[in-house]
């Protein structure tokens, strides 16, 4: 790939280098206009060429990275639960979730799809993030705007909703407002509301109830995030103002402090995305990682 960049590199100075005032005159002098156009069309022809082959080994690779993370589990899903190995590839081919309350914010959901510590899986963790298509379905649960035809009409982004969603699913849950006795009025302690990114994230700080803190400054940690996600279990990105689900389909075998901006996330918020990098969704990397087994 190297060698193959370098040559095209090489050909498109050639022609910066005859574009250039004396050059020009020059090439003007013993290389007709048509011989010019048909370098250059050549060169751009090859150049693409090059482009959508470096595109498909990308692709290529991120495929071969899934397969080597997949584990012999995955013909037994696909053979035994068919509907949720389907949904595991792409949240258009999910079912609807039947809880009745997926139509608003603050009550918490069964979801169709549940994983439990004992029987982790790429294929399960994937499932349950897909399930609740958090792009395209649940408007009044994961942005639940008045234009949206939501009957609280709030406004506001549901990242703590829609990653607390998923954690129940697979039996990690997050605290609600009751539980943590911030709930409101006479509901303070029995407020059924997942607690707010702010709340959430003090209380991941703890490193409570199974969950841990990944210490991105060490290679061990990192090490461990990776194999940890890359085998079914579940992780969230947090701070004091957003939280996100950490997806087990990284497409990398190695990561690095300097790579922690791309690992792939699920999100409600400004932007709710069912794949999105941590950089992206964030803004930037200033926030902390949690996992639990």
């Amino acid at each position: 790939m190297k060698l193959r960049i370098s040559m095209i590199k090489g050909s498109i100075l050639i022609l910066l280098l005859i574009s250039l005032s004396g050059c020009q005159e020059l090439a003007d002098q013993f290389l007709p206009p048509e011989t010019q156009q048909e370098i250059a069309d050549e060169v751009q022809k090859q150049a693409d060429k090059a482009i959508d082959q470096i595109g498909q080994e990308i692709k290529d690779e991120a495929g071969q990275i899934l397969e080597e993370i997949k584990t012999d589990v995955e013909s037994e899903i696909k053979s035994s639960n068919p509907l949720l190995y389907a949904c595991s590839t792409s949240p258009s081919l999910c079912p609807a979730q039947t809880d009745k309350n997926m139509s608003n914010e603050w009550k918490q959901v069964t979801a169709l799809y549940q994983n439990s510590p004992e029987d982790r899986n790429i294929i399960y963790y994937l499932a349950a993030i897909h399930q609740f298509k958090v792009e395209s379905d649940y408007a009044c649960r994961y942005r639940p705007y008045p234009e949206n035809g939501c009957n609280s009409g709030t406004g506001d982004t549901r990242c703590n909703i829609f990653a607390a969603d998923v954690m129940r699913a697979m039996k990690a849950p997050l605290p609600t407002k009751g539980e943590l006795g911030v709930g409101n009025g006479e509901n303070k302690n029995k407020d059924p509301m997942t607690a707010n990114p702010q709340s959430l994230h003090q209380w991941l700080l703890k490193e409570q109830d199974g969950w841990r803190r990944i210490d991105v400054s060490s290679q061990s940690d990192l090490d461990e995030l990776l194999t940890h996600l890359h085998a079914g279990k579940p992780g969230v990105i947090s701070n004091d103002g957003h939280i996100a689900v950490l997806r087990p389909d990284q497409l990398m075998t190695k990561l690095t402090a300097a790579e922690i901006g791309n690992l792939l996330i699920a999100q409600a918020g400004a932007t709710n995305k069912n794949s999105i990098t941590f950089k992206k969704g964030f803004g930037n990397v200033n926030a902390d990682i949690f996992i639990h087994d």
